[in-house]
């Protein structure tokens, strides 16, 4: 179980990184895909216009994301055989889905560097009563093995849940990403999301993670 959770570890946040490139990708042409995404992770209504506040649904968890400051793009990135099994809320499976979840940076377009950010969330289920803190010397290997720089690393409560933080940095194509990560064990299930951005504006978009974040709950 440690090794698949490091396994997924490192997906988690190879696609963080991956998916800045996916980002600034005409809409009109990931427009389809990006509703099926909606429907399929059990997003509450698909181009509703009365509200900027969508909540965004999965089996095991929720939280409330603001479509007009992040894009979904899960459909946009194809299968990868990823061993992160999970049913989305309709019970469709998705397995082969590289995230179970997976957004953008759409906002504020002042700074180019802003379309970097990006955060997804993976959900692993069958890990018994296994805590976080079982996971913490992995967690740590893993980023080491990796070539991260570990900036902090904690123990902390989110939302009333246990949970790991890693804070990252990496150098990728000559730029140097901030790329954090936490991880929640609830219920016999691994809750882990990645996100991040470069380094220049992570600041600034630091408050937009943190409102998504601030509203996750296992459902």
């Amino acid at each position: 179980m440690k090794k698949l959770l490091a396994s997924l570890l490192a997906i988690s946040m190879v696609f963080s990184l991956a998916s800045c490139s996916l980002i600034g990708e005409d809409s009109s042409s990931s427009s389809s895909s990006e509703s099926s995404s909606d429907a399929s992770s059990g997003a509450s209504s698909e181009g509703d216009a009365s509200s900027a506040d969508e909540k965004e649904e999965v089996k095991g968890y929720t939280v409330d994301v603001d479509e007009k400051i992040w894009k979904n793009i899960t459909n946009n990135i194809g299968s990868n055989n990823s061993s992160a099994d999970s049913a989305d809320s309709s019970g469709t499976d998705t397995k082969n889905s590289l995230v179970n979840v997976a957004y953008s940076y759409i906002g504020d377009t002042s700074d180019p560097y802003y379309a970097t950010a990006n955060f997804n969330i993976i959900i692993k289920t069958g890990i018994g009563d296994a805590k976080v803190s079982d996971f913490v010397d992995v967690i740590k290997d893993e980023y080491s093995t990796l070539g991260y720089n570990i900036s902090n690393s904690e123990e902390i409560t989110l939302n009333g849940y246990d949970a790991y933080k890693v804070e990252t940095t990496v150098t990728k194509s000559g730029m140097e990403m901030i790329m954090n990560q936490i991880v929640i064990a609830e219920g016999g299930v691994a809750f882990i999301i990645s996100y991040g951005s470069e380094s220049s504006v992570f600041e600034k978009i630091k408050p937009e993670f943190e409102k998504v974040f601030s509203t996750f709950k296992v459902s």
